[in-house]
């Protein structure tokens, strides 16, 4: 069998030669490196001064393959220019299913009447398995400007000569490179984010994918939404985006918010409308003095839906609200807590599977645990960072969870308001986990600026740990701590500070500019402003400068404090919700 099917590739490279009473030349090409499950291969040849390019039939390797296979190249008489081959080697027989490599080599002339041609091939990933051709596999880069110019190196299977590359449906400068290879200069595009790419044979054949390349902005430009606020939105507490509603065809994306002198709990969900989003919410009522928090959002019942964790200041408790999905929430019997509770975290901590909870207390200086049971409910809250005799208190802000020290046990850190009415310094005291929910007794403190009121826990640099960021509020700037520190143990952080405008209140993270990587948002009340910090390759954001937006002013908002990040159009590109002291303002990314 293998011998008729080797008898018809021979055929079909003498079908491409001229017809001629001498002896042609020939082409000696030796397949080499050939994975051992290679079942098929498909050639590819176009030999200059021959016309159209012709795809020959694929042949089948006997198993398990040979590291090396040969064929014979056949060329006109008098033949003058240039041979390439490329060969793809799939897995499946009939050069079906996966695609293991792809080779492409060339011979500018023959030497003497006949020649060899030497064709290694290098694996490539193919998570697609169909044997199409054209198959597209990669692009590099994988980001593009959206003026448009900018050279991509397609990368796959069965390009030939005549091939076009689109964008987004529009035409590329296409450069045929082999059969494995094309170029493609990008055209100018009017939206940011993931794109399409569709490879296109001149037989009609073509392959698209729309995970391979984005389109980036190098600035973005925000404009206020027409829109009337809720004028019960008022002393915003805090708010965090989550899936607390279905994000189907007809929601956009949905966030938690608290409101402390409201005593009251909302979500909030926003329905894509031209020109502006139609917004749903639901809200639960706390008793007098209860002075919601802050919130957090994490999976309590493993029911696969965001629910809601909300810190109680004025009653010394948290309280865990179960969501059904819909936006409706049922409150769970709140769970004493440390004094005045104004950060919550939630997070597995003793490694169950299931979330835990931290609260920072402000008044009792102190973080309160609860580890989660395995029949429901919680372990009595265990306290972490009580002050020392005769220090001033360490007066907790804010908390996060996360494996800092990349040992598999999750660590917690608080920031802190340490000092006097006059002063108000700070520091980070981070609690390393030593496992089950235990943690070492006592904390490693960082100082931070003045009057923090915010710590984040976000990989800034893509070096896969998290690094720590700070909102100061009195030194108007964020502080970033970029983690170093390694599987030893031994703590290690390297700071720079970015400026901001006055009293930055909170931040949020989200790419804002398409390509792919979280920018930093920033919320400062007495400018209210908005300032947005682009996250760049290679420095993360250690040498970006904010862009300064001003918020839509009052009644609409006044002093903007907490910050939201929804694709309110659905357009791809993330618009912003602002939440501020009197009512909210919506503000459009129209980036172009």
């Amino acid at each position: 069998m293998r011998r008729a099917i080797r008898s018809e590739l021979w055929a079909g490279l003498l079908a491409l030669s001229l017809e001629s009473c001498s002896r042609p030349p020939t082409v000696l090409v030796r397949v080499e490196d050939l994975p051992a499950d290679t079942a098929s291969l498909h050639v590819l040849p176009l030999h200059g001064g021959l016309g159209p390019h012709t795809e020959l039939e694929p042949y089948d390797l006997p198993q398990p393959a040979p590291s090396r296979s040969t064929f014979l190249l056949r060329l006109p008489d008098s033949f003058v220019g240039d041979v390439t081959v490329a060969v793809g080697a799939y897995q499946g027989a009939g050069a079906t299913s996966c695609l293991l490599a792809t080779g492409s080599a060339n011979l500018t002339e023959l030497t003497g009447v006949d020649s060899t041609l030497r064709l290694p091939v290098v694996p490539v990933t193919d998570a697609i398995c169909n044997g199409q051709r054209p198959l597209l596999l990669d692009a590099s880069p994988k980001l593009g400007l959206i003026k448009g110019g900018d050279t991509i190196r397609l990368s796959g299977w069965g390009f030939s000569p005549g091939a076009t590359a689109e964008f987004a449906g529009a035409v590329a400068k296409t450069t045929f490179v082999s059969g494995s290879q094309l170029d493609a200069v990008t055209p100018a595009r009017v939206a940011i984010g993931p794109t399409t790419i569709k490879v296109s044979s001149k037989n009609g054949a073509s392959h698209s994918r729309s995970d391979l390349f984005r389109y980036y902005a190098d600035a973005i430009d925000l404009g206020p939404i027409p829109f009337n606020p809720n004028k019960n939105a008022q002393d915003v507490s805090d708010v965090i985006i989550g899936d607390f509603v279905p994000k189907d065809k007809t929601v956009a994306a949905s966030l938690a918010s608290t409101f402390r002198s409201a005593n009251a709990l909302s979500l909030v969900w926003a329905i894509p409308a031209q020109p502006i989003p139609t917004i749903g919410t639901n809200s639960v009522s706390f008793g007098p003095g209860s002075a919601p928090s802050s919130v957090a959002a994490a999976d309590m019942n493993a029911d696969g839906i965001s629910d809601v964790i909300v810190a109680l200041s004025g009653k010394d408790q948290v309280q865990v609200f179960l969501n059904d999905g819909l936006g409706n929430l049922t409150g769970q019997p709140p769970i004493a807590v440390g004094s005045q509770p104004e950060g919550v975290a939630a997070k597995d901590l003793n490694g169950d599977g299931k979330p835990d909870i931290v609260t920072a207390n402000y008044a009792g200086s102190s973080l309160s645990v609860l580890l989660s049971l395995p029949t429901g409910g919680f372990l009595p809250a265990i306290a972490l960072m009580s002050a020392a005799p005769g220090t001033d208190p360490p007066n907790p802000v804010s908390v996060v969870i996360s494996d800092l020290n990349q040992d598999g046990w999750n660590d917690i850190a608080a920031v802190n308001q340490v000092g006097g009415v006059n002063q108000v310094n700070g520091n980070i005291n981070l609690f390393l986990g030593l496992g089950l929910g235990a943690f070492a007794p006592k904390a490693v403190e960082m100082l931070v600026g003045v009057e923090p009121t915010q710590i984040a826990a976000i990989d800034t640099n893509r070096d896969g740990v998290d690094d720590f960021l700070v909102a100061n509020r009195t030194s108007n700037n964020i502080q970033v701590l970029v983690n170093r520190t390694k599987k030893s143990g031994n703590i290690n952080f390297d700071t720079f500070t970015l400026d901001t405008d006055i009293s930055p209140e909170s931040m949020s993270f989200s790419d804002m500019n398409g390509d792919g990587v979280t920018d930093l948002l920033v919320a400062c009340s007495v400018t209210n402003t908005v300032n947005v910090f682009l996250n760049r390759a290679p420095d993360g954001l250690r040498s970006t400068t904010a862009q300064k937006f001003k918020m839509p002013g009052p009644p609409v908002c006044d002093g903007v404090r907490r910050l939201a990040a929804m694709d309110l159009i659905t357009d791809g590109q993330m618009d912003l919700v602002g939440l501020c002291k009197t009512g909210g303002g919506l503000m459009k990314n129209q980036t172009l």
